[in-house]
C-alpha cells in the first residue's frame, strides 16, 4: 500500500501497490520520482513540504496559491476515482518534467465485462494495444483546463490495464497529464520525452503474485 509522504524512500525505485479489489503491481519510477496515496493528508503533507522549499523566498503569497492549488489538485484526483498518484517531487530541477501519473480502477459496468468499455476505446478513441500480449489498451486525449486551470492545456496519456482472472471486468487505469501553458506550447521535444517516459514507466508494469509465506514474491506471468 502507498505510504505516508514523511516515510517516502527517494532512492526507491521498485513499487509494490495494491488498490481496492486489484492485485498487487509492481511498476519502476525514474529517479526522484515517488508514490503518494490519494488523501486530504497527503495533499496536507506535500504543502508542508513545498511550504518549506519556498520559506526562503520569502513570498507567502505565492506560498498560500500553491498550496491552494494543491488541495484542489488532489480534490480532483478523488473525484475523479484516482487512488494513487506518482510524482516527480525529488528530481533535480534540470530533470523536472510538466508529467504526473495517477492509478485507478475501472469495472465494467453492473459488474458486466469491460470489453463494451474497451471495444469503444478502440472504436472512438484511438485506442491501440500497447503491448504484444495485448493485455494493455493506450489511447491519448488533448485538453484544455477550466476553472482555475483555464489558461492550461494538458495531453493525457492513458492505459488501461486488464487484472488477470477478474473474466475483463476490473482494470488498472494509469493516467500520464503533460500539461503545459494554452499560450505556449511545449516544445516537440520536451513533449515527445514525457510521453517516451511514460510509455517507459508502464511498460515496466508486472503484477506481482505473493510467495507462500504471504509476502511479495516475484511477477506474475
Amino acid at each position: 500500500m502507498s505510504r505516508p509522504v514523511e516515510d517516502q524512500k527517494p532512492s526507491l525505485r521498485t513499487l509494490m501497490t495494491g488498490l481496492p479489489e486489484i492485485p498487487p503491481f509492481r511498476m519502476l519510477l525514474p529517479r526522484g520520482w515517488e508514490e503518494y496515496a490519494v488523501t486530504n493528508e497527503t495533499a496536507e503533507a506535500l504543502a508542508r513540504r513545498a511550504s518549506e522549499r519556498m520559506r526562503p523566498l520569502g513570498r507567502p503569497d505565492l506560498d498560500a496559491q500553491l498550496s491552494s492549488q494543491l488541495h484542489r489538485s488532489f480534490k480532483r484526483m478523488q473525484a475523479a476515482g484516482s487512488v494513487i498518484v506518482y510524482l516527480p517531487t525529488n528530481v533535480a530541477e534540470e530533470a523536472l518534467v510538466p508529467m504526473s501519473m495517477v492509478a485507478s480502477v475501472v469495472r465494467g459496468d453492473n459488474g458486466g465485462s469491460l470489453d463494451p468499455y474497451v471495444a469503444n476505446l478502440f472504436r472512438t478513441k484511438g485506442g491501440e494495444f500497447f503491448d504484444t500480449l495485448k493485455s494493455t489498451v493506450r489511447w491519448t486525449k488533448a485538453t484544455r483546463g477550466t476553472d482555475d486551470l483555464a489558461g492550461t492545456a494538458s495531453l493525457m496519456v492513458n492505459y488501461v490495464i486488464a487484472v488477470p482472472d477478474s473474466g475483463r471486468r476490473r482494470a488498472v487505469l494509469l493516467t500520464s497529464t503533460i500539461t503545459h501553458s494554452a499560450h505556449e506550447p511545449l516544445e516537440d521535444e520536451v513533449l515527445q520525452h514525457c510521453v517516451a517516459l511514460s510509455d517507459a514507466m508502464v511498460a515496466t508494469f508486472a503484477w506481482v503474485a505473493p510467495d507462500s509465506s504471504g509476502e511479495m514474491g516475484t511477477p506474475a506471468h
